[in-house]
């Protein structure tokens, strides 16, 4: 037997060997669960620690040191004890900041506006100015609103109560009526209070002017030249005019209801009192001073 061969069968020996232990200790294991098993102790090498510095860990009770700061100087984010002069903006133009645009839309009902219920126009809205005769002799408002469309035109015409234009109302005199008298066709300028309550101007009308229409008409052609120069001078005069939300009976505000709307505002008040102090007003500077107290808008 040559020796390479001998060396070959002793390695066969030693690994039946190992796996005979193995299997003789795994076998003693699984008999006796609670033996522990004692691996031979490696030795642990501790890193030498005679040369290092020790830390030192500072208590509360050692003071401590800060810098000398007296001598630096203070950082100052600005001037200190100066005046400031701010730049002069009484001449320039104030900043006016738009609302966002509502485009065209319209209320059908005063109660439909009461309650901000809205529909879309959608179409071109032209507003042509009635002449003075025209309303002289038929009456009415002053705005004929027209789109070019017929359907939307005859529903402007009888059916509509309220029409915006971005931020300008037109309010449908057709229904609305003040002591029983009716306003007429067409539309006028409104504005609008914060209650929903509108508020225009219109020549007057109601219970007086009716009647001296009535006794001019009794006189057949004269009373009707007599009526319309009535009515001609009466339009050269207009009031304030308020209607309550949800109706369609308008009241005729005079100088103290126009007075009452300005209450908390006593300059714009004051300011108004000064030019009707006959006991008159003109419709014009009534919108003017209740615009400028922000009461409609």
């Amino acid at each position: 037997m040559t020796t390479r061969s001998t060396t070959h069968i002793m390695n066969i020996i030693r690994t039946a060997v190992l796996v005979l232990s193995l299997m003789a200790a795994a076998l003693l294991h699984a008999q006796s669960p609670d033996v522990p098993v004692t691996l031979p102790a490696k030795p642990v090498t501790l890193p030498d620690t005679t040369r290092q510095r020790p830390v030192v860990i500072a208590t509360p009770s050692e003071a401590v040191t800060l810098p000398d700061t007296s001598r630096l100087r203070p950082v100052v984010d600005g001037p200190v004890n100066r005046p400031v002069t701010l730049p002069d903006t009484t001449h320039r133009r104030p900043v006016v900041v738009d609302t966002p645009p509502v485009g065209m839309r319209y209320a059908l009902s005063p109660d439909d506006f009461a309650a901000d219920v809205w529909h879309d126009l959608g179409s071109y809205l032209e507003t042509s100015e009635r002449t003075s005769a025209s309303q002289l002799w038929t009456g009415g408002g002053d705005l004929e609103l027209t789109t070019g469309n017929k359907a939307y035109d005859k529903a402007l015409k009888k059916e509509v109560f309220v029409v915006q234009d971005d931020t300008v109302l037109y309010v449908n005199l057709r229904r609305l009526r003040c002591e029983k008298m009716a306003f007429g066709n067409n539309y006028t300028r409104a504005w609008v209070m914060p209650d929903r309550t509108l508020v225009f101007s219109f020549y007057p009308i109601g219970r007086k002017v009716r009647q001296q229409m009535s006794v001019g008409a009794a006189f057949g052609i004269v009373g009707s030249a007599v009526n319309a120069g009535l009515r001609s001078r009466q339009m050269k005069h207009r009031l304030l005019y308020v209607l309550r939300p949800g109706a369609t009976e308008a009241i005729r505000a005079d100088r103290d209801a126009v007075t009452a709307l300005l209450n908390g505002h006593p300059d714009e008040q004051r300011q108004f009192a000064s030019q009707c102090a006959d006991g008159s007003y003109e419709a014009e500077n009534a919108i003017h001073y209740l615009l400028l107290a922000g009461v409609i808008r």
